[in-house]
């Protein structure tokens, strides 16, 4: 069984899996609350199910389109998932961001099209061995974990500077082995089945973009008209209790 597994999932995404089952594991054990925060969850994403609705259909027209057009395969599958649950989710809780903070669109694009984007591939082309991951990911996250506290805590800086140097070099290590492995075999890495891997979340990710910004003029409408509601009712409360 661990074959087909390690066939579908890379070393880094198993270890990245079983330090989350390790973590959910932890916290269910730990926190009296957990399973209400989880119920709170899915309720609030029943409450706003029309617009999870309205996304899965976009995407799927999107995916329908470029598997007729023979640009998608069995093989992107994984890699649509990935994409779904990491980057398209993410990005539409920050569609907001799109009409409050100028120039996020721009960035948005840059990342997705940019130098960044090349790097990030190449770094996740391949994985370390398993026990490297498994090490590796929790002494990324308490890196990062550490950095963003130091950076509201003064007296935390020097922490804050190691754990940065920490996660680089991390970070360059498995660039470096990962270009090292793309160089070496250079005839593997250029083929159109890994032409396509790198295009799919690029596509899926600028297709997506209009639909972020049609939520975004959306939730400030909605924001808009509740906001105007609020005021009308307190506005009628003024007025009956001055009766």
């Amino acid at each position: 069984m661990m074959d087909k597994i390690s066939q579908i999932f890379n070393n880094r995404e198993i270890a990245t899996a079983v330090w989350i089952v390790v973590a959910l594991f932890f916290v269910s054990l730990k926190s009296k609350t957990f399973y209400r925060s989880v119920w709170g969850f899915l309720l609030a994403t029943l409450r706003i199910w029309k617009i999870f609705l309205l996304m899965i259909c976009y995407i799927a027209t999107i995916i329908f389109i470029l598997y007729k057009s023979s640009f998608l395969n069995e093989s992107s599958i994984k890699i649509t998932i990935f994409w779904f649950f990491g980057w398209a989710l993410v990005m539409i809780v920050n569609s907001i961001k799109i009409g409050r903070e100028k120039g996020y669109l721009k960035r948005i694009i840059i990342e997705i099209i940019g130098l960044t984007a090349i790097i990030s591939y190449i770094s996740n082309f391949y994985s370390l061995p398993l026990l490297f991951e498994l090490i590796i990911i929790p002494v990324m996250f308490l890196s990062v974990g550490m950095a963003a506290v130091a950076l509201n805590e003064p007296k935390n800086k020097k922490a804050g500077e190691c754990a940065n140097m920490m996660t680089t070099v991390i970070m360059v290590t498995i660039f470096v082995y990962s270009l090292c492995k793309t160089i070496i075999n250079f005839k593997g890495f250029t083929t159109i089945n890994i032409l396509r891997e790198f295009l799919t979340p690029v596509i899926l990710s600028l297709a997506f973009i209009p639909f972020m910004y049609i939520l975004s003029i959306y939730s400030k409408r909605e924001q808009k008209i509740t906001r105007e509601r609020v005021l009308a009712k307190n506005s009628r409360k003024k007025h009956s209790s001055g009766f």
